[in-house]
């Protein structure tokens, strides 16, 4: 069997080498994933900042930024985003003044309404503290009267025993002044309407014969 020179085999191999080399160097450069950094051919350009975004709490002012070359807005992709400036900044810390909160009125009780109030303060931070009231210069506590047809004798409903003739209208009169029933001819002499419209079931209870109904 005749043997290829040794020189022979030494070329061959070199040749096949340096075509690979060149085959990987045409790859990578045509390869998506090449470094090559991006150009940036504009400047960022910064207005001036605005009015600060409230008088009290947590606030800041904006401003505009914008990408330029020779006069012209490009778009901020032409800038180097690493360089870019900020577009805001907190304003100076200014605690809000004191405020009061009032709550809802509670239910109408011996003709009055009561309901809550309380003192609250926005601090530059955003956080709502509790101070005392008099920082607001308010009660704790406030009353009214209630509306004129809350402070009339009213029907309200009220469960008899079984044995009362007053069980099938499931009703008594009751006045809010001094919160409690009272005599169902207030209600009749006024014409009171009714302050519930479902009649409760009696309580039921075994009555004796001649046993006089319970009140």
């Amino acid at each position: 069997m005749e043997r290829i020179p040794r020189h022979t085999c030494g070329v061959s191999f070199s040749g096949l080498q340096f075509a690979i080399h060149l085959l990987l160097a045409a790859v990578l450069m045509l390869s998506p994933l090449s470094h090559a950094q991006p150009i940036y051919d504009g400047k960022w350009y910064n207005g001036t900042f605005g009015e600060c975004s409230r008088r009290c709490g947590p606030r800041h002012r904006s401003r505009d930024i914008f990408c330029v070359s020779q006069g012209n807005i490009l778009s901020q992709t032409r800038c180097n985003p690493a360089t870019r400036p900020s577009s805001t900044e907190p304003c100076a810390p200014v605690d809000c003044p004191p405020a009061a909160k009032r709550g809802s009125w509670n239910v109408c009780a011996a003709c009055q309404q009561v309901r809550m109030v309380s003192c609250l303060q926005l601090l530059s931070t955003g956080e709502r503290v509790v101070v005392n009231n008099s920082h607001c210069n308010v009660p704790s506590m406030e009353t009214r009267i209630c509306p004129a047809h809350l402070c009339q004798p009213g029907w309200r409903a009220h469960a008899f025993n079984c044995c009362d003739p007053r069980a099938a209208l499931g009703r008594r009169c009751y006045d809010t002044i001094s919160n409690r029933f009272v005599s169902d001819e207030a209600c009749i002499v006024l014409g009171a309407a009714n302050m519930s419209t479902s009649v409760p079931p009696c309580l039921g209870l075994t009555c004796a014969p001649g046993k006089q109904a319970m009140k």
